[in-house]
This record gives structure tokens, C-alpha cells and sequence, in this order.
């Protein structure tokens, strides 16, 4: 008599495993069968207060993205500079309001570009004011530097230059 093996554990490995793939693709309590999923909602509240530290952070985030000509970050980057500089705008000295409330302007512009060239075309708004809040950078604060070729400036953490005007075309 030749030693046959059962089928009884493959066929019950088979049925729990299409018993899980079926209970994962079912909708869950309450939801409809044809409905999208509802999408996870951020509910968590800031636990910091905004700063100044925080203005110059994503502004080199913005300028590095440039400088390795992409857009991936920018736009993230410039909604929290318009949101901090507007909380920061409430409490600031009044030398600085100015400058705050034009940075929040600047980075909402920011905010709609949808290409290198329109970023760039966006960024010297940017620079400006936030030139104006150099003195509230943390130490070491970012140095200007300037491109001759497009007559602008920009804020860099280093003297190291990384023109985000022209990217990797400079590098």
C-alpha cells in the first residue's frame, strides 16, 4: 500500500486563507458597500508654539528644493511659513509686523506655483522679508548671498553657494 499524503491541511490552509482575504475586502459596520473609504483626518493640534526658527527651516527647505530643482516640499513648506508668520505677526515688535505680514503674502503666493520657474519667479518675494527677520534666525544665522545673473538674493545656512535660481545648472 503506497503512503498517499492528505489534502486536508493544504485544503484547510486554503480556506482560511481566502477566509482572511474575504473578511479584509469586506466593508466595515456602518459602511457603505459602494462607498469610498473615508480618509484619515489629521486631528492632532500643534504642540509648539510657532517661531521664528521655524520661518527660517522652511525657507531652507524651499531653497534647497530649488536648488535640486524640485517642487516636492515647496508648497508644504511655504502654507507654514504663512501660517506661522501669521500667528507670529500678532506678537511681533512692530518693526517686524510689517515684515511678517508681507512673508505670509509672499508664501501664500508660493503656495499656487505649480512649476520651477513660477517658484523661482516667487522666491525673491520670499527673500525679502525674510532678510528683514534675519535678526530673529537662530545662531548661526543664514548668510545673504546673491546671483548677478538674475540680480536677486537668497538666505543660505552656509557660505558654501547653492543658487536655487538655477539649480543644478550651477552646481
Amino acid at each position: 500500500m503506497q503512503n498517499i499524503p492528505s489534502r486536508k491541511p493544504l485544503s484547510t490552509l486554503l480556506f482560511l486563507s481566502v477566509l482572511v482575504l474575504a473578511s479584509a475586502a469586506a466593508p466595515t459596520l456602518g459602511q457603505d458597500v459602494g462607498a469610498a473609504p473615508t480618509p484619515a483626518v489629521d486631528q492632532s493640534t500643534p504642540t509648539e508654539e510657532p517661531t521664528p526658527a521655524q520661518l527660517f527651516a522652511d525657507y531652507e527647505a524651499i531653497r534647497s528644493a530649488l536648488l535640486q530643482d524640485t517642487l516636492e516640499g515647496v508648497t508644504d513648506s511655504a502654507a507654514r511659513i504663512q501660517r506661522v508668520a501669521t500667528v507670529l505677526v500678532e506678537d511681533a515688535a512692530p518693526a517686524d509686523q510689517s515684515a511678517l505680514r508681507d512673508l505670509a503674502k509672499a508664501a501664500e503666493e508660493l503656495t499656487l506655483a505649480t512649476d520651477l520657474v513660477a517658484a523661482r519667479k516667487g522666491l525673491p518675494f520670499l527673500t525679502a522679508p525674510m532678510i528683514d527677520l534675519r535678526h530673529l534666525a537662530p545662531e548661526p544665522a543664514p548668510v545673504i548671498a546673491f546671483c548677478p545673473m538674475v540680480d536677486e538674493r537668497w538666505l543660505q545656512p552656509e557660505e558654501a553657494i547653492g543658487n536655487p535660481y538655477f539649480g543644478q545648472e550651477m552646481a
